[in-house]
């Protein structure tokens, strides 16, 4: 993760992602500029490793929910779940946890 400052009046986090999704129905088109995606994505996607756990579910899920990002969802292949935070949940508490067979949805990113 990085963040630089290029202008002392704007911050850019940079953090590799496993996945990042943008709605089109949110007004993204100027957020997706050539330098990249420019402000919080709807949601960001991280699969867990054995390398990367603690990162992912402390550090880049903190700042993510920080700098914007409406869901941040982690998924735990050893554990077989998806840990779901969003900005109404906060940073330390699970809006829901995706366990077996659960249907995953999401009706704030992915409205019906």
């Amino acid at each position: 993760m990085k963040t630089l400052h290029s202008n002392p009046s704007k911050i850019i986090n940079v953090t590799p992602l496993s996945l990042t999704f943008c709605t089109y129905h949110q007004k993204k088109i100027s957020f997706i500029t050539q330098r990249g995606i420019e402000g919080p994505p709807d949601l960001i996607v991280e699969i867990l490793s054995p390398f990367n756990s603690r990162t992912d579910m402390v550090t880049k899920k903190n700042t993510d929910l920080e700098f914007g990002v409406n869901e941040y969802w982690i998924v735990d292949p050893f554990q077989k779940n998806i840990t779901v935070y969003t900005q109404s949940s906060g940073q330390n508490v699970p809006s829901h946890v995706f366990t077996g067979k659960d249907k995953v949805s999401s009706p704030q990113v992915f409205p019906h």
